[in-house]
């Protein structure tokens, strides 16, 4: 555990990438897509725990090529495929005692990833549109999975559009739930498999007029061999394990309204319930109530917005059976495009009335509630070639 309030406790985080795409539609009607792409992460944290320093560091660095061909056949079908690939160059995971140069973990892992998927877009009828799909992923850390996707969407006018979705989807476990260990503290489990997700989804569209757009949906989901990190009964240990099956259930709804001159509002509002099969519990961190409220207004023409959200978070188990606050939030953007040519910027002022706030604790923290960031800031530049 780190000394509270020390101010040599501190975390870094950066991000760097490069993406290159090239996409052309051919004579006949296909279209061609292909990228390649650079990707690097870089962590680095300091910790005091007894005035003794320890340095935390996680280094990643990755590169990939995807490809996809879409073409339609037949008048009706509208077949896609498409391949990627993904080789982590680096994945280095450092933790050490500054003081002592004592090394606790030092890991660095490379691992590769490669995918092929189809879908086709059937036009049954007019008013009705089979999508079905079929993606296989084979990960170096636990092998293949295979994963469907089929939705029925029948439109019975042009402002109306009714779909039923089926699919399975994965999280593969990550290089530090696999591989960090540190003795009398953490154990690796490189024997972890991939979270998996069944989801089913009944979803209303309608629109009304020419800005208004309303949606409606219940959805069912469920999930098995969750990662959850749990103390080891035997060693006392913290371990990641694929422990639970969760059931959640609910219903969204979302309303919005788009301008021609540039103006927009959307109003949602989710009601869900999570539950863990194993255990016969809420899950833990898990809201039951979830609203938005966004607008967006033009302040130049159409190269200068305004964007503000309200956000609502309604309580929340913790490990200890407690409840977090209700949680309201304002977040303001001001953000460009067309200003400057191939360059957008965007500045944001999150928590904007720096209210006080906590999430629930994990079980490598000590707090059942641990205090989050008030007002915070962020600027980005993007420059598009």
């Amino acid at each position: 555990a780190s000394d509270f309030n020390n101010r040599s406790n501190k975390t870094i985080d950066q991000r760097y990438y490069l993406d290159l795409k090239y996409e052309r539609r051919l004579d006949d009607g296909a279209t061609i897509m292909s990228r390649l792409f650079y990707d690097a992460y870089y962590y680095w944290g300091t910790y005091v725990s007894s005035g003794v320093q320890s340095r935390d560091l996680a280094d990643g660095q990755s590169v990939g090529a995807e490809a996809m061909y879409s073409r339609t056949l037949f008048d009706s079908h509208k077949i896609t495929l498409g391949a990627d690939y993904q080789f982590n160059l680096r994945q280095l995971q450092e933790d050490y005692n500054v003081s002592q140069h004592q090394l606790y973990v030092r890991d660095n892992t490379r691992t590769n990833r490669w995918s092929i998927f189809a879908q086709d877009e059937y036009n049954v009828l007019r008013s009705l549109i089979l999508n079905a799909g079929l993606r296989f992923d084979y990960y170096g850390t636990f092998g293949s999975t295979i994963n469907p996707r089929v939705a029925l969407i029948y439109a019975p006018a042009e402002t109306t559009a009714v779909k039923l979705i089926y699919g399975t989807a994965f999280r593969a476990p990550n290089n530090y739930e696999l591989y960090y260990q540190v003795a009398g503290s953490e154990l690796a489990n490189p024997g972890l498999r991939p979270e998996k997700i069944n989801t089913y989804e009944l979803l209303l569209e309608q629109y009304m007029g020419k800005h208004l757009r309303g949606t409606a949906a219940v959805f069912y989901n469920r999930i098995k061999d969750l990662i959850e990190q749990q103390t080891d009964p035997g060693t006392g240990l913290l371990v990641f394990r694929n422990a639970d099956k969760v059931e959640a259930k609910g219903m969204e709804f979302e309303l919005q309204w788009v301008s021609e001159d540039g103006y927009k509002a959307t109003a949602s509002y989710t009601a869900q319930d999570a539950k863990d099969q194993t255990k016969h519990e809420s899950l833990v961190n898990s809201p039951k109530h979830l609203a938005k409220i966004n607008f967006t207004f033009p302040i130049w023409s159409d190269k200068l917005f305004m964007g503000s959200e309200e956000q609502f978070t309604s309580s929340r188990r913790t490990l200890a059976n407690a409840k977090t606050g209700n949680v309201y939030l304002t977040n303001v953007t001001l953000f460009s495009q067309k200003i400057i040519k191939n360059l957008e910027f965007s500045g944001s002022v999150y928590n904007l009335f720096d209210k006080k706030y906590g999430d629930p604790g994990a079980e490598e923290h000590l707090q059942d509630i641990i205090l989050q960031d008030g007002r915070s800031y962020r600027v980005k530049l993007t420059c598009r070639f």
